[in-house]
């Protein structure tokens, strides 16, 4: 009965969103790094605000989940509802955005001013902490509709804080470094601490331009290797740096992560592994301090199906991906698992995603007994 009401309702989705030609170019839309709007324009007639553009990010899902010990849950949900507001001025040198994201409780998500040099840019106020390549890239043009388990549980807890990045790159995009200092308090806080959040990537590229999503929607004709590397750290932090850590708790704690990108007329693969410190109490404390470390890795792939011209839909993706996450290496058990299997369907020109996802999921630090399935069929659509 499920497997029917979930084709139905999958078969419905489809319908609902028409037909369009195969345009075979990767649409911007807000979907370039944090989400560039790419909607609506309006000219503010000063030579300071030049410009600005309006753009929307919505996620709306049913979910269907089957617990191994538990009664199975299902039901709908908003994963996102980004309202996006991008500025310029002085000739593009000074940008600004402004996106607060509706879905569950609302918050800000994005508020920052940045102004463009030659040769560098920088950029202060609240915004992606520079850290994991799926932060980097965006989720819009991502294989899932979320980030990989890993990804969740090494970087910072919900990926942005407020403080400055400075970065650079070349003129043809292959190689882009930024570094930053933050609160370490988390976004939408703005008390200060008495150590800065400190973060910092680097990434190169072989054959193209670093990409900007995972999906290789533009079916890019030759090979884009792109190679990532970063670290985040805090001292005396009362942020948590990953899930089942105490909040009223401060720590020492590092994070390190390299990555990889390819893609390839339509095939992309996507590459992360991450490792991480955590000292508890912090150093010269009592009682005598505890390190805790940790590692995790994901390895995703997606594959636009080669579709004739005239079908409902102008592409399709078949994705799958595997990701796994531990702490105290020493410590059978300890760690998490997740496996997925998905289906994009893209219409009007790639404005819209209808995404079937399976996931099958292990718990952490309770063994076997905590397994789930689940089922996610969800639209994406950008303004």
């Amino acid at each position: 009965m499920t497997a029917i009401f979930c084709a139905t309702l999958l078969a419905i989705s489809v319908a609902c969103c028409g037909s369009d030609a195969h345009s075979g170019v990767e649409s911007e839309g807000p979907a370039a790094s944090q989400l560039s709007g790419a909607g609506p324009s309006r000219d503010a007639g000063d030579p300071l605000f030049g410009s600005f553009t309006f753009g929307a990010w919505i996620q709306p899902l049913f979910e269907l989940r089957d617990w191994q010990d538990q009664e199975s849950t299902v039901g709908f949900r908003l994963r996102r509802a980004r309202f996006i507001v991008n500025g310029k001025g002085l000739d593009g040198r000074l940008r600004f955005r402004l996106m607060p994201d509706l879905a569950s409780t609302p918050q800000l998500r994005d508020a920052w001013i940045q102004l463009d040099g030659d040769v560098a840019w920088i950029r202060m106020g609240q915004q992606t902490v520079p850290f994991s390549l799926q932060r980097e890239v965006t989720m819009a043009r991502g294989h899932f509709g979320d980030r990989a388990l890993a990804s969740r549980r090494f970087e910072l807890s919900g990926g942005r804080d407020i403080g400055v990045v400075a970065g650079s790159a070349t003129s043809d995009g292959r190689l882009r470094v930024s570094a930053g200092a933050f609160n370490g308090r988390g976004p939408n806080r703005s008390d200060p601490s008495p150590f800065p959040l400190l973060a910092a990537r680097g990434g190169v590229a072989l054959g193209g331009p670093v990409p900007n999503g995972e999906t290789d929607l533009a079916r890019t004709p030759g090979t884009v290797v792109a190679l990532g590397g970063a670290v985040i750290g805090s001292r005396d932090s009362f942020l948590r740096p990953r899930p089942g850590f105490a909040a009223d708790q401060t720590a020492d704690w590092r994070s390190w992560t390299i990555d990889l990108l390819a893609r390839s007329r339509g095939v992309s693969v996507t590459a992360a592994w991450f490792a991480q410190s955590v000292t508890t109490p912090p150093p010269g404390a009592s009682p005598t301090s505890v390190e805790i470390l940790g590692e995790g890795w994901y390895l995703g792939a997606g594959w636009l199906l080669p579709l004739e011209a005239g079908l409902p839909v102008p592409d399709m993706e078949l994705v799958v991906r595997h990701s796994r996450a531990r702490w105290d290496l020493d410590r059978e058990g300890s760690g998490e698992r997740e496996s997925a299997i998905g289906l994009t369907l893209f219409h009007r020109d790639h404005a819209v995603q209808t995404r079937l996802q399976l996931t099958r999921e292990r718990g952490m630090l309770t063994g076997l007994s905590d397994r789930s399935t689940r089922l996610t069929i969800e639209h994406q659509l950008f303004m």
